[in-house]
């Protein structure tokens, strides 16, 4: 089914969405209307896209970084200034908080 579909609701829909607790938002639905594909899925199937598979597989990640050592931080600010002034013809940044969110934000 397409985004531009149309379901047609019917008594088990209605059930459905009583059952998944949705249906009081929408209980102007009747029988024998129709809702367009997108609207179906949010009121009668509102877990749609949260597989249980997926949750029991899923695992916690953790990004631990590594501290940038001196001549990695050096290489960082070179490449940083560089882009900044000859690459995006920007002024240069020099006040010490703003640079330092410049090169937060520049961090492999």
């Amino acid at each position: 089914i397409k985004p531009n579909q149309y379901c047609r609701i019917t008594e088990y829909v209605l059930r459905k969405a009583k059952e998944k607790g949705t249906y009081n938002q929408y209980n102007y639905l009747e029988v024998g209307k129709q809702l367009c594909y997108p609207h179906y899925l949010k009121i009668v199937e509102p877990n749609h896209n949260n597989g249980s598979l997926a949750d029991n597989n899923k695992q916690d990640y953790i990004i631990i970084k590594k501290p940038l050592s001196f001549g990695k931080k050096i290489s960082l600010m070179t490449r940083v200034l560089y882009e900044k002034q000859r690459i995006e013809y920007n002024i240069l940044e020099l006040i010490s908080n703003h640079f330092q969110t410049i090169l937060k934000n520049a961090e492999p």
